[in-house]
């Protein structure tokens, strides 16, 4: 949906992020992935300055993560808007160790297939791994509910204590059907 912001039209996206195939950095484990969003302020491109616009969460031990966190960005028409995508493994406290990185202008994403770009990311010149950013738009029209009542009864006794720990996924499909 087409809003504006002090006279620039700009439409509300949500980018969904997913990586694959991360290079392990963990000695005792697999990698504990999270990726921070980057946008770049105004300015020459070699003066350029980033800001931080949103993180995911942290996935433990995990190469291929798919993040539930969803980005929120204004995508203002005719413009160019650079963001960074840093992938980092949590280490313990606050450590971070740097996973690789990827740039990406916005409208390469929304113009993508299926609004889906995928892009290598590099660390000190290598591959390490794929990058899948995912943008939809959000609308402010109508907006729908869903109530859910759910039980369930006579589950299989799937543990060794004779009880089960039974979960319920909901899961949405896409315009492309992923």
């Amino acid at each position: 949906m087409e809003v504006e912001d002090e006279g620039r039209p700009y439409s509300d996206v949500v980018l969904t992020i997913s990586a694959r195939d991360i290079k392990d950095v963990d000695t005792d484990s697999y990698s504990d992935p999270f990726c921070i969003v980057s946008a770049a302020n105004a300015g020459l491109v070699r003066c350029r300055t980033w800001k931080e616009i949103g993180r995911t969460e942290v996935i433990n031990n995990c190469l291929n993560p798919d993040w539930a966190t969803k980005i929120h960005i204004a995508y203002y028409f005719e413009e160019q808007q650079r963001l960074l995508f840093e992938l980092f493994d949590k280490g313990p406290g606050k450590e971070k160790t740097e996973l690789g990185s990827a740039s990406l202008l916005l409208h390469e994403i929304l113009g993508a297939k299926y609004n889906r770009k995928t892009v290598k990311l590099y660390k000190d010149g290598k591959n390490y791994g794929n990058l899948i950013v995912a943008a939809e738009e959000m609308t402010k029209g109508r907006q729908e509910s869903v109530y859910f009542v759910c039980s369930a009864t006579k589950l299989d006794k799937k543990d060794f204590l004779g009880k089960c720990d039974p979960f319920l996924k909901i899961s949405r499909i896409n315009k492309d059907k992923t």
